[in-house]
């Protein structure tokens, strides 16, 4: 049981990764169209600022490369976008992402070799700002997934390296001690950011699991209050107060309402000479017996208040909006065949029936205890008149 245990938690500490990975790809691939766009401006504005002094040839080889990669990576964005939704792979995805950015920060880090001599300093120092601001830039949208921040910034960090080495003079040794820095800055700022992010991610989504846990609880609690454990039909409880709301919306609606009161036939003799196990699963299936029936009400009765066990072997259906009388009088006829038919009780059969009291709304009263009072008489008065059978109640001490 341990072993279980263990493997359950596993598998919902597996779930969560994969969760809150899911979360972080689609925050990646959300944020990136106007990234790539972005870089592509910068792009732009580097080939316009140096065209008059770097080589033509290479810059516009660079802008071309720009063009493409950024294809590319609008590709990967489209295919993820229309992609199955049933796919689980997160981290795929991230990969893919990864190579896009890879190729983007390559080709970033090569427009290091724009910084000859020949350039005019103001030019060398606009491609310096731009190469220390892109990863800077792309920290918020790409270190969401440190590899693909570190795919995107390291060839650009390479770039600035590589670049220090060559400066000549008393600063020979600066520059690439302030490289070295500034990669090591980026990279623990990113991964700090990361963190954070992906804790936040994980609580959200903690979160979000207590709150269903929570709706789960507080519906079993409500099944509890309302539902009666044995049949699945509803308590006295819950059919008292939707029996009170019904009533207040006929009332301004005009419609009708039957209540119909059923007491099983000698119940007790069951418990008495079978037990009360036996007597359980009679009421079962009297609550399936009595569902079943009002599937069937819809010609007397255009919305059937679900049936309910009002306590004991007592059971209560509201019928609403019934056609008349005669209606009522089909419904309670079809309930008394549907519960006559034998149970299967122990070792052998059990014929079952029940007496049915009906009072009618407007027609009888126009408050639900009134009501129950009157269908709770004639309920009675089928009882004397033989059982097996319903009655209407009749103010007047008539039932018919």
């Amino acid at each position: 049981m341990g072993f279980e245990g263990r493997g359950g938690v596993a598998s919902e500490d597996r779930d969560l990764e994969l969760s809150i990975d899911t979360r972080l790809v689609e925050l990646l691939y959300t944020a990136s169209p106007p990234t790539i766009v972005a870089s592509m401006v910068v792009a732009t504005l580097v080939v316009i600022v140096l065209q008059d002094d770097a080589p033509k040839r290479f810059l516009y080889t660079w802008l071309l490369l720009s063009v493409l990669i950024s294809l590319l990576r609008f590709v990967l964005v489209y295919k993820w976008h229309h992609r199955d939704p049933g796919d689980d792979r997160p981290r795929r995805w991230a990969r893919w992402y990864a190579l896009g950015t890879l190729l983007a920060g390559a080709n970033w880090g090569c427009s290091i070799l724009f910084l000859s001599g020949d350039l005019p300093l103001i030019h060398q120092l606009f491609v310096l700002v731009v190469l220390v601001g892109l990863p800077i830039a792309a920290m918020p949208g790409d270190s969401v997934f440190m590899p693909v921040y570190a795919a995107f910034a390291v060839p650009i960090v390479i770039g600035l390296a590589y670049w220090s080495l060559l400066v000549p003079g008393p600063l020979a040794l600066q520059f690439p001690l302030v490289a070295a820095a500034y990669g090591a800055v980026l990279w623990i700022t990113a991964r700090s950011y990361h963190e954070r992010l992906r804790s936040s991610i994980e609580i959200g989504l903690t979160n979000e699991q207590l709150v269903k846990q929570l709706s789960q609880s507080n519906r079993r609690l409500e099944e509890m209050a309302y539902i009666d454990p044995l049949t699945g039909l509803s308590n006295r409880r819950w059919f008292q107060i939707e029996a009170q709301q019904e009533l207040d919306r006929c009332m301004r609606s005009g419609r009708s309402i039957a209540l119909l009161l059923i007491d099983l036939d000698n119940f007790k003799q069951v418990n008495d000479t079978l037990g009360h196990d036996a007597g359980d699963e009679l009421l079962k299936v009297v609550g399936r017996r009595l569902k079943e029936s009002l599937r069937h009400t819809d010609a007397v009765a255009r919305n059937v208040g679900a049936a309910a066990r009002f306590g004991g072997d007592e059971f209560t259906v509201l019928l609403e909006d019934v056609d008349g009388r005669v209606g009522v009088t089909l419904a309670a006829q079809r309930i008394l065949d549907e519960l006559g038919r034998r149970i299967q009780l122990g070792n052998g059969e059990w014929e079952l029936s029940a007496s049915i009291g009906i009072a009618l709304f407007p027609g009888h009263s126009e408050k639900l205890g009134e009501l129950m009072r009157g269908a709770d008489i004639a309920m009675y008065r089928a009882k004397k008149q033989g059982r097996n059978r319903y009655c209407f109640f009749d103010p007047q001490g008539m039932a018919g």
